[in-house]
């Protein structure tokens, strides 16, 4: 009886931590695009309000691939100046927020 006790306390946390990491590897994905944008940018000296296609970060990343979405989410490049966005196909929900689907997710302000 214990230890179903626990597992009901243990199995939404681990829902939440899953979701949690999700929505981190999503914020690292926009963090990278980032860097790769402004890398794109100063090596094909473009200035602010360029905006780079896919296709043109492609050979900045790993295995010459654009990321790959972790929910299903859209990423959008944005032009240089601004940082990039994603949009969530569906809900997130953690301990501290959750996101509805199709809401825009931003990096946050450190």
């Amino acid at each position: 009886m214990i230890i179903g006790l626990l597992v009901m306390v243990a199995i939404p946390n681990l829902g939440n931590s899953h979701s949690e990491a999700r929505y981190n590897a999503i914020i690292q994905n926009l963090r990278v695009i980032d860097n790769q944008k402004h890398l794109w940018a100063v090596k094909r000296m473009k200035g602010d309000h360029a905006t780079p296609t896919e296709a043109d970060l492609s050979p900045y990343f790993q295995n010459g691939q654009f990321l790959s979405a972790i929910l299903g989410e859209t990423y959008h490049i944005n032009p240089v100046g601004q940082p990039p966005t994603a949009t969530t196909p569906t809900r997130i929900k953690m301990s501290s927020m959750t996101i509805e689907a199709g809401s825009v997710i931003t990096i946050p302000d450190k």
